[in-house]
This record gives structure tokens, C-alpha cells and sequence, in this order.
């Protein structure tokens, strides 16, 4: 069991997920530009409970942030009050998110005085990485990997659709390719908005 390093507002499954869908769901996600994928975490993390989600300004699609190592920062209420979250996205089909990856994540927590982070990414994480996520109680690191984000954006029935005659019988769900098209568009929009705004 990987160690949990902060509450993620993730919701439970209502019902079995088909593991099959979950790694059609996976392989898209890698498809997608990496401004696309930034947006469709942001509506997740959205749909999850996070407030003030805010998509850090990027020059082009893969682009230098004004803050790095951070590509996404919300804020979640906790007991003790609303606190900000720092959110790294790693976009890779095969490539294992090292510990060395996870603690620079960290130390751009730290420079930008945010204290828990997600790091998330269509992959996986080395053992390594999860021990070093759970390792600073004081700016803990959440790990979202790939069968877990695929999972995540299922749950919540984004990007996927349901194809069931009439709405009768058991839910079916598949890939909402459209949505994804959808997506890639408004992503490549806004990229063209912002440089035209420079």
C-alpha cells in the first residue's frame, strides 16, 4: 500500500470501474497536449472540492511557468482554515517519477511557502518516491499516478460517456473522444489568446 501523505478530496468509486477503460483512459491522457491535460486536471481537482484553482501563466504549451516546479495552485478548507496547494503535473507513458523528482517538487513548495503539494502524473512513482513523499509531515506530497488519475476523472464521469440505451440497466461507460477533441481545441484557443496578450 503506498503511503497517503494528505487528504486528497478523491471520491470513492460507486461503482466497478472496467480495467480495461481505465487504461484506454490512461494512454489518452498521454495524448494530450500538455496545456490540454493542465485544464482537465484543473476541472478535476474543481469537481473534487478544490476552490480557486488557478492554471499558473505559461508562455507556450510547454513553456516556462513564472513559477517553477509548480503548475497548478487551489485551495482546499481543512480544520485548520483554507490552505493552498501546490500541484505538479508529469505527463510521461512509461517514465518512473523519481525521489529526486518528488523532493524538487518540494523545494519549489517551499521557495513559494505552499505547504502540501500533488504531484501527478499519467505514469508511475518509484517506491523510493512515496517514501520521500510521506518523509516531511510539515509539506507533504500527495502521489496521484496513472491508474489513479484515470480512476479519478472516471469516477467523476469526466471524459467519459455513457452509452447505455435510454438510460436503462447497468451504467457503460466508455471514452468520451469528443470531449477530448473539445478539450485540445479550447486548450490550443487559449495558448493563442495568451500570446496574442503579450
Amino acid at each position: 500500500m503506498s503511503p497517503t501523505a494528505i487528504a486528497c478530496p478523491i471520491q470513492p468509486r460507486q461503482e466497478p470501474t472496467s480495467p480495461e477503460l481505465i487504461t484506454i483512459m490512461r494512454l489518452r491522457l498521454t495524448w494530450l497536449s500538455y496545456l490540454a491535460l493542465l485544464m482537465l486536471i484543473a476541472r478535476l481537482l474543481n469537481e473534487s472540492g478544490h476552490e480557486s484553482v488557478q492554471l499558473l501563466d505559461r508562455l507556450h504549451l510547454k513553456g516556462r511557468r513564472k513559477i517553477s516546479g509548480i503548475d497548478l495552485v487551489s485551495v482546499i478548507r481543512t480544520d485548520y482554515g483554507r490552505q493552498k496547494v501546490a500541484v505538479q503535473v508529469k505527463r510521461y507513458l512509461s517514465t518512473t517519477i523519481s525521489r529526486a523528482q518528488v523532493d524538487t517538487f518540494r523545494g519549489a513548495m517551499i521557495r513559494e511557502n505552499i505547504a502540501q503539494g500533488i504531484l501527478i502524473t499519467t505514469s508511475t512513482f518509484a517506491p523510493k518516491a512515496y517514501l520521500a513523499a510521506a518523509q516531511h509531515p510539515t509539506h507533504p506530497i500527495f502521489l496521484v499516478d496513472g491508474e489513479r488519475l484515470a480512476s479519478w476523472l472516471i469516477d467523476l464521469k469526466l471524459g467519459v460517456e455513457d452509452v447505455r440505451s435510454l438510460g436503462m440497466g447497468p451504467m457503460q461507460l466508455k471514452l468520451d473522444v469528443e470531449a477530448f477533441e473539445r478539450l485540445e481545441i479550447f486548450a490550443k484557443r487559449y495558448a493563442s489568446n495568451q500570446k496574442g496578450g503579450k
